[in-house]
């Protein structure tokens, strides 16, 4: 007959699954994470675009000066996406200044998403 020793080393094939499981559930819990960062990584950069396009057009309301005429039907930017509204307030400031606040409009899977930038524009006195 054969001798089968007690204290043989290594894994059994029970250990072997149980760690396999282990180890695919721990994959697939990263794996699910994916889109989620992908999903974030897409809105930061329709963001960072938003926020770009406003710094242009709010450089050129600056470089035309005092006074701002307010936009208050949709405008568009180079791209489609995006577009922006100007509006203009006087309320609460000294006189020859203007509160500029620029809304810029984008759609993020079938949402709008908006963001305003606002600055003061002043006429320089002579």
């Amino acid at each position: 007959m054969m001798n089968i020793r007690s204290n043989s080393k290594g894994f059994t094939l029970i250990e072997i699954v149980i760690s396999l499981g282990i180890l695919l559930i721990g994959i697939l819990a990263i794996l699910a994470l994916f889109p989620v960062g992908f999903d974030s990584a897409s809105r930061s950069a329709d963001l960072t675009k938003a926020t770009i396009f406003a710094q242009f057009k709010m450089e050129d309301l600056k470089r035309i000066g005092y006074p701002v005429t307010a936009i208050g039907t949709p405008a568009a930017f180079s791209d489609p996406r995006f577009s922006y509204t100007v509006q203009v307030s006087t309320a609460g400031l000294p006189a020859n200044c203007q509160q500029v606040t620029l809304g810029v409009l984008w759609y993020y899977k079938g949402k709008p998403r908006n963001e305003d930038f606002v600055t003061i524009i002043s006429k320089l006195s002579p």
